[in-house]
């Protein structure tokens, strides 16, 4: 999935902050918290620069991140770095924000990362574990809260696309189902039924046979007795093709507050041309400018809304 992975290099601290496991110095740096100044009252732990130390701002943020993931394990004293340029700046955890260089009592606002610099690796019998006998499969029952559409547990497939710009890309949460369709020679041939019994059956999904006069699924045909996998979903239908990952490629997967977790997958399957589903607007027709005005529309509305929200918070005599 795309938003994985920390902010790109170079991004104000001087150097190389991507994550390796390999390299105890680079690690995930994650924004925990933006501090005003001491007329405003949007700090949880205090708003005097002078009287506030990193200590109580990271107590701050982990009960509130903590408070809905359980399974959330932060570090009790993580490096703490001061956004400036070029390069950013150690932030004394235990004394006042005004003993770091380069914060006083008349900075507007401080912008804190922490670092991580460790990956926890994840053993294969839990990253691959099936879900309890009776345990829902699918929705409602299953996946009722976001944190259950982490890739922590369970069997994860990458999916990559042939098409350099994929007209409809599924958002995280939306469904898709692995299909193989299958075309019988004669009406009494029974070779699917192998199928459904194979010891990868992410390979195979679901089995569809397909009489010998049925319809293709797809533009093209679909050959007798020969195995068509697909990816099915409700923006779009693709042919696709399975293949084994190479065993140095690993999922690296970035938690909400930065933590770093490193786990198998189980396989790949390459996505060819999608056919869609729904409608697709053609570049540079009303229609497509209508969805763009919307798009832009909601946008600004967005902005005033969060805009406003934060003058209130301020109440009167707040800062601009």
């Amino acid at each position: 999935p795309r938003g994985f992975g920390p902010p790109p290099a170079n991004d104000g601290f001087g150097k190389t902050t991507r994550p390796t496991a390999k390299s105890s110095e680079a690690g995930a740096v994650v924004r925990i918290q933006s501090l005003a100044c001491q007329t405003c009252n949007t700090v949880a732990t205090g708003t005097d620069l002078s009287a506030t130390t990193p200590a109580n701002l990271w107590a701050a943020v982990k009960k509130r991140f903590q408070a809905g993931m359980e399974d959330e394990a932060l570090e009790q004293r993580p490096r703490l770095l001061l956004a400036r340029h070029p390069a950013a700046v150690d932030v004394m955890f235990d004394k006042p924000f005004t003993a770091t260089p380069g914060c006083t009592k008349a900075t507007q606002k401080v912008v804190l990362y922490a670092v991580y610099n460790r990956v926890q690796p994840l053993k294969t019998a839990v990253a691959a574990a099936l879900p309890p006998a009776g345990a829902a499969a699918q929705p409602p029952g299953a996946f009722q809260k976001k944190r259950d559409l982490q890739p922590l547990d369970g069997h994860v497939i990458l999916l990559e696309y042939w098409e350099e710009h994929p007209a409809l890309v599924a958002r995280p949460g939306m469904g898709a189902v692995l299909q193989t369709y299958y075309r019988k020679r004669s009406p009494t041939d029974s070779g699917f039924q192998a199928l459904q019994t194979g010891p990868d059956r992410w390979r195979v999904g679901a089995v569809v046979p397909l009489q010998p006069g049925d319809d293709s699924p797809f533009l093209g045909n679909v050959p007798p007795a020969t195995p068509t996998l697909a990816i099915e979903a409700p923006m779009f239908k693709a042919p696709a093709v399975p293949f084994n990952t190479a065993p140095t490629d690993f999922l690296l997967v970035r938690h909400p507050t930065g933590r770093l977790t490193l786990r198998e997958f189980q396989g790949t399957v390459a996505v060819g041309q999608q056919e869609p589903h729904v409608r697709v607007p053609v570049p540079n027709t009303k229609d497509k400018r209508d969805i763009e005005e919307k798009r832009l529309c909601v946008h600004v509305w967005r902005t005033l809304r969060t805009r406003a929200a934060a003058l209130e918070r301020r109440g009167p005599g707040g800062a601009p």
